[in-house]
């Protein structure tokens, strides 16, 4: 009977380590997830989010030698503790984001350093209860191997299952009702080893957190929707794809695209910007049969190119398959870009362009990149050096490549770093400039393997705009003199070198 009972004791803690390990990884992956989708920048949040949980899981585990007694009272009070604090964390840090905006990134912090010394607190705990039920070799061993099988069960239900269908306010809660569970669970086997008044005391604690996590469940859904609206108004679309966060809003009237936190496209004046885009080829070039857009999952670059009658084939290239079929069957978005993506011309392939440009044997005339602005490294590879080599291969000898390049004014360096990248390619390279209300001035490129003088070589063409005209094409090829930076102050920008994503740290981090 006695071996039973050990044998059940070490089922239970092994079972613990591997939850806790769950849970651990969890916190840290949910503090990085929220960071990059309320701030960006994805490379930089999930760098601080694992230098600091890190480092605080080392002070847990150092803090550990000085829990001598009662260790497992120390364990269950841990995870109520926890439990708690990291099923809180992402609704807290929400309203600290709307609150008091300037000091998110030290809250964020201070999550994960509290919450990081408590996880680095069980795995220590455990291992020393633990050995008193067997050999030191051997519980080191289990231990270790289920916290690390648990640590692969988080990173692969978080991504696939959590984040996308789950939400992170609900998940946070449900990871944190997992941890004081599990406290509830080994006060409930270790009853006997705790005092009488200890664990009454932490029976009424742990049910009052099990009711307060649970009710968080239960409203999570309410809770998500009024951080939305704080954030981003009246949303009307809230999904975390396997690529990105979209969230499409309504606003003073304004229909709003966001994709991880950074606007899109506002309806009130996106017509600018894709008018800006998109018709240039079509003055310097004639006969534009084959086009390809990357980017552009909203549909609208699209919807423009459609109107000249020339255009024989269409190919979108977008990863997200979420985005397209969003821009394809929702009312909203499907009656902004007038059904372009069921349109008979326009193929859709969700592909990740770089793979794209390096294995499709089509050339075409016009090729477009409409990305989102390089404020990762991710991203930084699609306005590199290599990039624009794969560009030019799917270019006919006489093609035009355009892209959108942010901001020549907020974000001057990022916008002639891309000038530069460009003119490392293509022969010719033409910047030019509109004025976007929503998103201030806004700039993109003309490559091109052949001299282009546009003052000679430009034609109207046989659409009606809303905005862009050639007059305007002209009046956009102008630049004001702070907006200029010598070209010897700018480095290209490389795959192995994204130079640009700290062009883009340094131009926007004091606009917001």
């Amino acid at each position: 009977m006695k071996d039973i009972s050990q044998r059940l004791v070490i089922r239970i803690l092994l079972f613990s380590t591997f939850v806790v390990s769950i849970c651990g990884l969890s916190y840290e992956l949910l503090i990085g997830s929220l960071s990059t989708n309320l701030e960006g920048n994805p490379v930089l949040q999930y760098s601080i989010t694992i230098g600091f949980f890190m480092s605080a899981m080392g002070v847990g585990s150092y803090l550990s030698r000085f829990f001598s007694q009662r260790l497992l009272y120390q364990f269950i009070v841990i995870e109520i503790v926890l439990g708690i604090l990291g099923g809180i964390s992402v609704a807290i840090l929400n309203l600290v984001f709307i609150k008091l905006y300037p000091v998110y990134q030290l809250f964020s912090i201070l999550f994960l350093m509290v919450v990081g010394i408590l996880v680095g607190l069980e795995i220590p705990l455990i291992t020393r209860i633990l050995k008193q039920y067997g050999d030191l070799k051997e519980t080191i061993s289990n231990v270790l191997t289920i916290d690390y099988i648990g640590g692969l069960a988080a990173s692969l239900i978080f991504p696939l299952i959590l984040y996308p269908f789950v939400g992170l306010i609900k998940t946070a809660f449900i990871i944190g009702f997992l941890n004081v569970l599990i406290g509830v669970i080994n006060l409930k086997i270790f009853s006997n080893e705790l005092q009488k008044g200890e664990s009454i005391k932490m029976w009424m604690i742990s049910s009052v957190c099990l009711v307060l996590l649970g009710c968080g469940i239960g409203f999570s859904g309410e809770l998500t929707g009024f951080y939305s609206k704080a954030i981003y108004g009246n949303v009307l679309y809230n999904r975390n794809t396997r690529y990105q966060n979209i969230v499409i809003s309504l606003l003073k009237g304004e229909t709003q695209l966001f994709i991880d936190g950074h606007l899109q496209f506002s309806s009130g004046y996106e017509y600018r910007y894709h008018e800006a885009l998109v018709y240039p080829p079509f003055y310097l070039r004639k006969n534009n049969q084959y086009i390809l857009v990357m980017g552009g999952g909203d549909g609208l670059a699209v919807r423009e190119i459609l109107k000249f009658k020339s255009v024989k084939k269409i190919v979108l290239v977008d990863l997200d398959r979420s985005m397209t079929q969003l821009a394809k069957n929702f009312s909203i978005l499907n009656r902004l870009n007038e059904n372009a993506f069921n349109h008979p011309k326009v193929e859709i392939i969700n592909q990740d362009a770089y793979k794209y440009l390096g294995t499709t044997p089509y050339q075409f005339d016009v090729i477009y990149a409409d990305f989102p602005d390089p404020h990762d490294a991710t991203l930084s590879k699609l306005y590199s050096v290599e990039f624009y080599h794969f560009v030019k291969r799917r270019l006919k000898k006489d093609g035009i490549f355009i892209t959108q390049a942010t901001s020549p004014l907020h974000a001057k360096y990022v916008f002639r770093c891309i000038e530069k990248t460009l003119k490392m390619v293509f022969r010719s390279v033409i910047p030019y400039h509109v004025n976007v209300p929503s998103m201030s001035d806004w700039g993109f490129h003309i490559a091109h393997q052949n001299s282009i003088n546009i003052k000679k070589n430009v034609m109207n063409v046989p659409v009606m705009t809303r905005y862009f005209t050639l007059e305007i094409f002209k009046k956009s090829l102008i630049f004001a003199k702070d907006t200029k930076v010598s070209q010897d102050k700018i480095k290209a920008n490389y795959f192995t070198e994204p130079i640009i994503y700290r062009y883009y740290l340094d131009s926007w981090r004091f606009i917001f």
